[in-house]
């Protein structure tokens, strides 16, 4: 960029001594057809720079997008929608279980269900800073982390009661708003590629 400052500079200087060199005749048509042509370069150079600039910007903005979905936001949306899956059917079964089935419910519940809350508050510790901005999911954030500790505390006692009887609730709104910002980054992902 700064050669063709120079270049532009230093022409458009030379343009007196040109002038004064050659017939009156042929000033204007020797300057016009030096000035055009560099002219053109510069404008044709500085559309470049300005076509790149908004490129990286956009490319930046999209690797943001898939670094956000990639290292947070799926993996966690992908854990809580397992767990509520099995959360569910547990639930479901509940009132007919033999004990059998509540010794097979506790060891999914503490197997797999406390396996992925510990794995999904890995993600959230490595990669908070995603959301670092979003008040209202680091609000339930904060209280999924809660309950998660007062879970794995029950499970790890034998204790038979439930995290939400002992002042840390599941937060209601989690899943939901982990499910919606995952779908929101989503589709601003999609609009940048597609």
């Amino acid at each position: 960029m700064r050669i063709l400052v120079t270049v532009l500079l230093q022409t458009l200087l030379l343009f007196p001594l040109l002038a004064q060199s050659t017939e009156e005749g042929n000033t204007g048509k020797y300057i016009e057809s030096l000035l055009i042509p560099v002219l053109i370069a510069v404008i044709g150079y500085l559309l470049k720079m300005f076509y790149e600039v908004i490129t990286e910007k956009s490319r930046r903005q999209r690797e943001l997008l898939e670094e956000k979905l990639r290292d947070f936001y799926w993996p966690i949306l992908t854990r809580l929608e397992q767990n509520d899956a099995i959360w569910r059917l547990i639930l479901s079964k509940r009132s007919e279980m033999d004990d059998l089935k509540t010794t097979i419910a506790h060891y999914v519940e503490g197997k797999i269900i406390l396996k992925n809350h510990r794995e999904i508050m890995g993600i959230i510790m490595k990669s908070r800073y995603h959301a670092r901005f979003d008040q209202e999911l680091n609000k339930q954030l904060h209280d999924y982390f809660r309950h998660v500790a007062i879970y794995e505390g029950i499970l790890e006692s034998g204790e038979k009661t439930f995290p939400g009887l002992i002042g840390a609730p599941y937060p209601t709104h989690f899943d939901k708003l982990m499910k919606q910002r995952t779908e929101e980054l989503q589709k601003q992902l999609d609009k940048k590629v597609g």
